[in-house]
């Protein structure tokens, strides 16, 4: 357990490093254009990309999770509608809207072609809500000359401009690219605070300093709950579906984290499989019953939580 402490550590400490340098030093780094739109990632709400057949919406929750609501009717695909949590692949969406870059800016779109540039019709739309109520709408028209980045309209502004491909690339295949990949957001090294409800039975432990400590009792790394999360937080992530649980609640779980957690266990038995619930409007979280089955007995024999 002391060994996997550090990665996560440097790993955590490297990812509050890397989105301020970002924020900070990312215009410096483009050689041409011009900052469009300046904020920090802490001011976004929520992004939203809105064509004929797709639309796609990202809620973060921290700069390493979100819920993506995700929506395609296209031609050749099976059509869809879902929703999902993202994971720490979605930063790289965050960099490139920190701030908000436009690689060349066309000019006044009154005094411009705007057929010539696919923005006369556009049907895609960018979309861009802060947290202090505004929103930000943007035409997409159609791709470069020279390169594969999209022309622009932004309507308040009445001005178009060059945009960098990559954050409608990643909403457009969020379901391959931003998907959570595994349960370690659970992973005790990251967390401040754990505490587990089972039977009406709680367990808490806090973090003070780099030791974890229950009721005043310093715990050593080989606790059974530590461990027990240390091996399901690197449990794969399952799907989703929208359905209202029968029974009652396994156990209950929360972990304060750079992004809280509170998160409710059930078995779902027609399907065989454990289901974990987030929240009432999101949809819970399916993980096969052969996956988690062993995890959940031996919370179960004889292990359950002392009472603080």
């Amino acid at each position: 357990m002391k060994r996997r402490l550090w990665p996560y550590l440097i790993f955590a400490l490297l990812g509050n490093s890397l989105a301020l340098w970002v924020y900070v030093t990312a215009s410096e780094e483009r050689d041409t254009g011009e900052v469009w739109e300046s904020f920090k990632f802490e001011d976004i709400k929520a992004v939203s990309y809105k064509t004929e057949t797709l639309k796609a919406k990202f809620t973060p929750l921290s700069i390493n999770y979100g819920w993506i609501e995700f929506a395609n009717t296209g031609k050749g695909v099976k059509a869809s509608s879902h929703a999902f949590l993202a994971g720490p692949k979605g930063k790289e969406l965050w960099f490139n809207l920190s701030p908000f870059w436009a690689s060349k800016v066309l000019g006044d779109s009154k005094q411009l072609d705007l057929k010539s540039f696919g923005l006369d019709k556009a049907d895609k739309h960018f979309a861009l809500e802060l947290n202090n109520g505004k929103t930000m709408v943007y035409d997409i028209g159609g791709r470069g000359f020279q390169s594969s980045d999209y022309y622009v309209l932004d309507p308040q502004r009445e001005k178009a401009f060059l945009w960098d491909r990559q954050t409608i690339n990643l909403l457009e295949s969020a379901p391959e690219r931003l998907s959570l990949d595994n349960l370690n957001f659970l992973l005790p090294e990251t967390a401040k605070k754990i505490v587990l409800d089972k039977g009406g039975i709680t367990r808490t432990l806090t973090r003070v300093g780099h030791e974890w400590v229950d009721a005043d009792k310093v715990l050593s790394p080989s606790d059974f709950l530590l461990q027990w999360l240390d091996k399901v937080g690197r449990l794969k992530a399952g799907g989703y579906v929208d359905t209202i649980p029968k029974g009652n609640a396994l156990f209950k779980l929360s972990v304060d984290a750079e992004t809280p957690w509170n998160i409710t266990f059930y078995k779902d038995e027609p399907q065989h499989a454990f289901l974990l619930k987030f929240s009432d409007d999101k949809p819970l979280m399916v993980i096969e019953d052969k996956i988690f089955a062993p995890f959940y007995e031996e919370l179960s024999l004889g292990k359950t939580p002392a009472k603080n």
